[in-house]
């Protein structure tokens, strides 16, 4: 499988046996947040900001960003709703919700997070179909997703 910028599709499926790992809601967090969401490229709008309801004025990460950001990545990276702040503070980047205190999270997140940890979330599937799992006790699929939304701003 590729992934829209061309190279194979591969971290998120390297584990023990038949580990596939699934996008949840943290994973989209964060990985909108460092620009890496697991989606094709180009993405269907011309600006990511386009996913923020226009209702919701804060408890939210902001600042610009060339080519905006996914609303759940600055809900991530400006709000307690995910408890970001663990992996933050997991990279070494202190995290506020603070708007003049975390103007330079993205920043100090893209350079903290090894490249290896932002392939490994792009990578992840959203949803995971697999034939005739080991478990089922007749011929069937089982189908995986990741969930966890919330409607909250």
């Amino acid at each position: 499988m590729k992934l829209g910028r061309g190279r194979p599709k591969k971290s998120a499926h390297m584990g023990v046996g038949d580990t596939v790992f699934i996008v949840g809601n943290h994973d989209l967090g964060m990985a909108a947040f460092l620009g890496c969401l697991p989606a094709s490229r180009p993405y269907p709008w011309p600006d990511l900001d386009v996913t923020k309801p226009p209702k919701f004025t804060r408890g939210f990460w902001p600042h610009k960003v060339a080519g905006g950001m996914h609303y759940q990545g600055r809900r991530w990276g400006g709000s307690m709703i995910y408890n970001a702040n663990q992996t933050f503070e997991s990279y070494g980047v202190p995290f506020s919700c603070n708007d003049r205190d975390n103007k330079h999270h993205l920043e100090e997140m893209l350079k903290a997070v090894p490249q290896s940890h932002k392939d490994f979330l792009s990578d992840l599937d959203w949803v995971y179909d697999m034939k005739k799992p080991a478990m089922a006790a007749q011929s069937s699929n089982l189908c995986a997703c990741g969930t966890g939304h919330s409607d909250e701003g």
